[in-house]
């Protein structure tokens, strides 16, 4: 695994690692980036910040220590007749000021939860209920069957077989989807209204079908599917950016954008695709970080976060030692962000 050029300190939750790459392979290149192409002019229509939010959601949970958080493992709920298996984090008792948000999470292909089981804990401690929903889907790409399940999921969350039923708000729905299953989320998005945010890991694409941004480094599949829910894509560095151009990552952040619809992409610094999974990564606690503060923007309705999604400095352990966007962006592809009246091209040229 490439790990990144900058320096931080790793983070370790209560859970074991096992670190896969999965649906992409490669490495970060080191060819220069090619001249910047001109940036689209700024448009008058970037979304602007809703209604301030409810003081006790945004306060669920609490902000407790990564550990300090309830869980039940290999947790069977219904799915057509192959039925799926799950694990489930919830925030510590007696820390809830109102029920929490959920976030259903799947990994790549819907089947290997030790890729993205890290990312359990770390969200329960800041007041989300999630799921790490998985089945064995045999054969084929399977993008439908795989947004399936994540709805059967989050039906079982709604039921009263959810362990964390008094704890859970299903009306604040949110997924994340490591490698394909990214391209699950697009999918479901679309499909099910009731996900009403998304986190893809490696990388946000505008179909169900892999697109340049994807870490396949695919050709444009000339589809797209409409985008009905905010969107982060976090990314690696992986594929020719001399045969794709600089914009290429942001192939579903300019679907998003040109929909209106709140968008943003990070391409991690010397990030191969095999660093989102497991959490033992130096990205890893900034993939958590820039997750976390999604959801708290659009399950929570925290307007302050677009500030910290933005900042000049991430700090990814919150314990005061930030590290400089500058060192965290890549410099061969760009980052971008659309939300909250910032209409962002290029993350390490502008914004804010």
């Amino acid at each position: 695994m490439t790990r990144c050029v900058f320096r931080v300190r790793l983070f370790v939750v209560g859970v074991s690692f096992l670190a896969v790459a999965c649906g992409g392979g490669g490495h970060a290149p080191t060819a220069a980036p090619p001249s910047a192409p001109p940036v689209a002019p700024i448009t008058p229509n970037a979304p602007s910040p809703s209604t301030p939010p409810n003081l006790s959601l945004l306060n669920c949970g609490g902000r407790s220590a990564r550990g300090d958080v309830q869980f039940r493992r290999n947790v069977a709920f219904p799915f057509q007749n192959i039925g799926g298996i799950a694990d489930l984090y919830a925030p510590k008792e007696g820390s809830l000021s109102a029920a929490c948000p959920v976030i259903v999470v799947l990994p790549p292909g819907c089947s290997v939860r030790s890729d993205v089981t890290w990312v359990g804990p770390l969200l329960a401690a800041q007041g989300y209920v999630v799921m790490i929903a998985s089945a064995e889907i045999v054969g084929g790409d399977n993008v439908p069957i795989c947004a399936a399940m994540a709805s059967a999921a989050l039906d079982f969350l709604a039921s009263t077989a959810n362990p964390f039923r008094a704890s859970t708000d299903t009306s604040r729905a949110g997924g994340v989807g490591y490698s394909q299953a990214g391209r699950v989320l697009v999918l479901l998005q679309n499909q099910d209204r009731r996900f009403k945010a998304i986190v893809a890991w490696d990388n946000l694409p505008k179909s169900d079908l892999p697109d340049q941004g994807s870490p396949s480094c695919a050709r444009d599949p000339g589809v797209r599917i409409a985008p009905r829910a905010p969107a982060l894509g976090l990314a690696s560095e992986i594929c020719n950016v001399a045969a794709l151009g600089i914009d290429a990552k942001k192939t579903g952040f300019d679907s998003w954008r040109v929909s209106g619809m709140p968008a943003m992409e990070i391409v991690f610094a010397g990030a191969d695709h095999g660093a989102f999974a497991g959490g033992g990564s130096s990205t890893a606690p900034f993939i958590g970080r820039y997750t976390q503060l999604w959801f708290d923007r659009w399950l929570k309705g925290d307007t302050t976060a677009t500030a910290r999604l933005l900042a000049t400095s991430i700090d990814p352990e919150q314990d005061g030692t930030p590290v400089d966007r500058m060192t965290l962006l890549s410099a061969v592809w760009r980052s971008a962000a659309f939300l909250d009246g910032f209409d962002c091209a290029d993350l390490r040229t502008s914004c804010p």
